[in-house]
């Protein structure tokens, strides 16, 4: 979507003449934010809790709701999505294999015998943390700055190409 139409139609997106305001609201946003973080550099002085990230969630569902293409969400947050969707993919999957039969307690609650017997597939499910950067600043030993600086570098790796393959390669 966007506000300017000679520039919707030369990208084949659709034209919206409230796009320039939702980009406004969408840059003050992201100044905002940014100045938070830079002022909130490690060690933090100030938690932004659930409901400022709730808002942030929020904010980025209606911006790409109002997009009119809701692949975007994908553009956005492929980052948020694999972060914390792998924690509900855990849950699925365990919650599956019990469902069918297998044992999937922890092998930590269980019998050293009966760990032995356990699936590999469910021992290494068990062996990942979740939210996935939980994983690695506790089971890699990664520090939150090279969390944050490998998460950074991934999604701005990942936006721009997902955007040429959701927005432009159709």
């Amino acid at each position: 979507m966007i506000g300017y139409k000679p520039v919707a139609l030369y990208l084949l997106i659709r034209h919206n003449p409230d796009g320039a305001r939702w980009a406004v609201f969408a840059l003050i946003t992201a100044g905002s934010l940014a100045g938070y973080l830079w002022y909130n550099a490690e060690p933090s002085k100030v938690l932004m809790g659930d409901a400022g990230s709730r808002f942030l969630g929020m904010l980025i569902g209606i911006l790409v709701l109002v997009s009119g293409n809701p692949f975007l969400l994908f553009v956005a947050a492929p980052v948020l999505l694999v972060n914390g969707g792998t924690g509900l993919v855990k849950l699925i999957l365990l919650r599956f294999f019990k469902r069918l039969g297998f044992d999937v307690r922890p092998p930590t609650a269980m019998g050293e015998y009966a760990s032995a017997k356990q699936y590999g597939f469910i021992k290494i499910l068990h062996s990942i943390r979740f939210p996935l950067h939980d994983h690695f600043r506790k089971q890699k030993k990664w520090s939150n700055a090279m969390v944050l600086m490998r998460f950074m570098l991934i999604q701005s790796i990942l936006a721009p190409l997902l955007f040429l393959f959701f927005v432009k390669i159709r």
